[in-house]
């Protein structure tokens, strides 16, 4: 299956009355989290859906109450949005402290994690999960990237040897890429150094060469540094949440006292090439931003879990401070940080919207080698259709069409369309004629929506979107072309 998400118009030939613009991950008020006993003003926190169908967090952060003694602690929750404090009882800390609610503790000038995820491609049930520690050395000051792994998000072990990094920081983003075959792991690319690059490994023992893949441009606003990226796979995409830190004074100094972070987009089909999307924030929590909690201003946010829940909707989890960056970490005596969960719609990341409500609106794709099966839409609209159109084998001299050419199948116009109104995130179109989607395997298809007052999130099938050249080579050889991502 290939989603069309659209971060950007290469698979578009037609986009009228159209605006491209963020979906809106709606801030779940009711079930904003507070630790009374850590500053959780750090990045994180971590969900994941347990085999029982409940849900547990992770998160972490220095004590409160307790000098240099800081922890990973755990939340459960029934449905993924709510948590209260597990009783889980303290395993280790470096002063000998006993809590509970505590999971694997460090002093807090040794480390922190970097990024905790489900490894559902091993078969070995005591490395189910993975945490990358952040190991800091002072003196000079350097960042080991030390392996924990667990079987039940409560028990952890160090695996011995082994460095997934040599500069590891948090803000880390791990994913697996399916298309790849391998993990990889989205990091800085040396300590302090606010760029970042990609690692990748299938064994979580042996990892490559960093290779730089995203930074700051001449886009961003003054003094803006990149100071990570937690990313994500999401069907045939990868998605990023790049932490852009900013809202800072010039100085002859580096950029850590004060200062706010806030996640925007970027995206990848391959795990590898990086582009960002819009340079405005998808998640902010400084007042009068469009996701701010209005109980909690927060001038940094940190999104670092992104999961589908049951109804198909994402969830984004994240951490919120009311202090910024630098004053946040050290001496804070208070509950300056809050745990925060958004819910986005199925493919909500970016939407296709009519500038003009009272207008209509067109959006038709490039051509798509169609392998069968129903044409799918994830969008909502007063009014719509779409038609289907087929690539021309042969231009009107007779030559080679190598223009994209096209003309519309009897039977799928918009006319014999049965118009969509309303909301869905899977409108399958049906058609008067009768003739269906599956009756066109095989051909270059070209689909042309036309809507009302509407959002267009994605369009999904059984498809390879392919340019014109392709196609025509496609047509006359029946060649197949790599998907150019």
């Amino acid at each position: 299956m290939y989603k069309h998400l659209f971060f950007d118009d290469k698979y578009l030939l037609v986009k009228e009355n159209a605006k491209r613009s963020y979906g809106v991950p709606t801030l779940c008020e009711d079930a904003i989290y507070c630790d009374d006993n850590v500053n959780t003003s750090y990045a994180a926190p971590w969900v994941f859906k347990l085999d029982d169908g409940r849900y547990r967090m992770l998160y972490h952060g220095p004590l409160l109450h307790v000098n240099s003694a800081s922890g990973v602690f755990v939340a459960i929750s029934d449905d993924g949005i709510h948590f209260e404090p597990e009783d889980v009882t303290l395993v280790r800390t470096a002063t000998n402290v006993h809590t509970k609610n505590q999971v694997f503790v460090t002093s807090s000038y040794v480390g922190e994690p970097a990024c905790i995820f489900e490894d559902h491609v091993t078969d070995n049930k005591a490395e189910r999960y993975k945490m990358l520690i952040a190991h800091y050395y002072n003196d000079p000051p350097y960042v080991d990237g030390w392996l924990y792994t667990s079987p039940d998000l409560i028990n952890w072990t160090r695996v011995e040897g082994v460095l997934w990094s040599t500069d590891g920081e948090p803000t880390t983003g791990v994913f697996y890429n399916d298309k790849k075959k391998c993990w990889t792991i989205i990091k800085r690319l040396v300590a302090g150094v606010r760029m970042a690059g990609y690692v990748e490994t299938t064994d979580w023992r042996n990892f490559s060469q960093i290779q730089k893949c995203v930074q700051v441009d001449s886009l961003d606003g003054d003094l803006e540094e990149l100071y990570g990226m937690p990313s994500f796979a999401y069907d045939g995409w990868f998605i990023g949440f790049p932490f852009i830190y900013g809202s800072l004074t010039s100085k002859l100094e580096s950029k850590y006292a004060g200062g706010t972070m806030k996640a925007q987009l970027a995206y990848s089909q391959d795990g590898r090439y990086w582009v960002r999307s819009l340079r405005e924030p998808f998640i902010s929590g400084q007042a009068g931003d469009r996701t701010a909690s209005a109980a909690f201003n927060a001038p940094m946010v940190w999104p670092s879990s992104m999961r589908v829940g049951d109804d198909g909707n994402i969830y984004i989890h994240a951490a919120a401070t009311e202090l910024e960056h630098g004053f946040a970490f050290h001496g804070v005596t208070y509950t300056a940080g809050r745990m925060f969960t958004y819910k986005l719609r199925r493919d909500g990341f970016i939407k296709l919207e009519s500038r003009d409500k009272e207008s209509e609106s067109v959006i038709a794709t490039r051509e798509n080698v169609w392998h069968g099966g129903e044409l799918h839409l994830n969008l909502k609209a007063r009014r719509a259709t779409v038609a289907v159109y087929e690539g021309l084998e042969r231009n009107s001299k007779g030559g080679v069409n190598s223009s994209s050419l096209c003309s519309l199948i009897d039977g799928f116009s918009h006319e014999d369309c049965i118009a969509f109104e309303g909301d869905s995130c899977d409108w399958i179109p049906e058609f008067k004629s009768g003739k269906k989607m599956s009756d066109l395997e095989g051909k270059t298809l070209i689909f042309e929506l036309k809507f009302e007052d509407g959002e267009l999130y994605s369009i999904y099938g059984e498809m390879t979107p392919v340019f014109n050249v392709p196609a025509a080579r496609y047509r006359i050889n029946n060649e197949m072309p790599p998907m150019i991502l």
